[in-house]
C-alpha cells in the first residue's frame, strides 16, 4: 500500500519511471507464474513456503536501500518471484484439511486475514509518519514470524488430498 510512496517520496523516481516499473513488474509476474507455480507441485509445499518469504524479504530490502530508477527496478522485479510462490500457502491448507471442509477452512482464514488487514493500514500510516522505512520493517519481521511458525510447527501431510 505504501510502495509508491515510498518510491516516490524517499526513492525519488518520477511517476513515469514508477508506471514504467510497474509494468515490467507485471510482465515478469506473468512469464514467472507458471513455472514457478508449477514448483509447489514438485517440491514440499513448507520449502516453498520458506522460498517465497526469503524473496520477499530480499526484495524489501532492497526496496529500502533503493535511491534510483535501477535500485529500484532490481528491488521491484524480485518481488514476482515471490508472489505465484504464496499460493504454496493455499495448496498446504488444501493438503491439510479434508476435502468437505476446504470452503469453510479457507473462507474463515481468508476472512481473518482480511479482518487483521482493517487495522493494518490504519498502523502503517501511523509508523510511515515515524519513519517510511517503519512498515517494509514491521512487514518483514512478521514475514519471519510466520515463516519461523510454519517451518517450525506445521507438519505437511504424507499424502495429499485430492
Amino acid at each position: 500500500m505504501f510502495h509508491s510512496l515510498y518510491v516516490l517520496d524517499v526513492v525519488k523516481i518520477s511517476p513515469i519511471e514508477w508506471a514504467y516499473a510497474n509494468t515490467l513488474q507485471k510482465v515478469a509476474f506473468l512469464t514467472l507464474s507458471f513455472p514457478l507455480g508449477s514448483l509447489i507441485d514438485r517440491i514440499k509445499r513448507k520449502h516453498v513456503i520458506i522460498l517465497a518469504h526469503l524473496l520477499f524479504i530480499a526484495s524489501t530490502v532492497l526496496l529500502l536501500i533503493s535511491r534510483g530508477y535501477a535500485q529500484l527496478l532490481l528491488a521491484h522485479l524480485t518481488f514476482p518471484l515471490s508472489t505465484p510462490l504464496w499460493n504454496a500457502y493455499f495448496v498446504l491448507k488444501a493438503d491439510m484439511v479434508q476435502r468437505d471442509a476446504r470452503g469453510r477452512v479457507l473462507g474463515v482464514t481468508s476472512t481473518l486475514a482480511n479482518l487483521a488487514s482493517i487495522p493494518a493500514s490504519g498502523l502503517a500510516g501511523f509508523l510511515y509518519d515515524f519513519d517510511p522505512t517503519y512498515p517494509f520493517i514491521l512487514t518483514m519481521i512478521l514475514g519471519v514470524i510466520a515463516g519461523a511458525i510454519v517451518f517450525l510447527k506445521v507438519d505437511e501431510p504424507k499424502t495429499r488430498q485430492v
